[in-house]
């Protein structure tokens, strides 16, 4: 299972119907906070957004006897997405002008809002894991998630590394090779967008 956002539907399985994971080889999940963040970036507020979304769902999965693999927003970093990628894009046909003109707003965001020169791919990054797992940098470590309810807000944290205590078994992807970007473009490009 790739979980591109929240994990609710695939909690709901696990708890609803445990008997199912076994046939569950693995889940590739996009969040977690990379061990090597400083506390206060730009990307405090997105980076675990899928995590945030449903705390409860991402407290099943940890507790599930599933393999887990993590791929955190960081991980498409060497491989941003900037207009002048869109722009090669937009070149495949009419399909692929559409598809580029949907997600300008999207890189923008990440410009314009984040900070960044564009947007991190983490959702090609998750689904390079099973088509192009040469691209990532990939490793077993251990996780625990943890969440911090406050009047205001809610802070999530997933704690990655070796030395994490009480923490389950995963495999963290925590960097894609800058190829992914070509990669992904070229199959967009390819499939004229559609």
């Amino acid at each position: 299972v790739v979980a591109l956002g929240p994990l609710t539907n695939v909690a709901a399985l696990l708890v609803n119907r445990p008997e199912l994971a076994a046939r569950i080889a693995r889940v590739v999940a996009v969040f977690g906070t990379p061990p090597d963040i400083e506390a206060a970036d730009r990307l405090t507020d997105y980076r675990n957004y899928n995590a945030a979304a449903d705390t409860k769902s991402v407290a099943a999965l940890m507790r599930a006897e599933v393999e887990l693999v993590v791929v955190p927003l960081d991980a498409g970093r060497a491989a941003v997405l900037t207009d002048e990628a869109l722009d090669r894009i937009a070149a495949g046909g009419a399909e692929a002008a559409w598809l580029v003109e949907a997600s300008r707003g999207w890189l923008h965001v990440w410009r314009d809002r984040i900070g960044e020169a564009g947007a991190f791919p983490a959702a090609g990054a998750a689904v390079a894991y099973l088509t192009d797992r040469e691209l990532l940098d990939c490793r077993p470590t251990r996780a625990r998630f943890a969440w911090k309810h406050s009047f205001f807000r809610e802070n999530s944290v997933m704690g990655i590394g070796d030395a994490v205590e009480g923490g389950r078994p995963i495999v963290y992807c925590g960097a894609a090779d800058a190829a992914l970007r070509d990669r992904l473009l070229g199959a967009v490009a390819a499939a004229g967008g559609s």
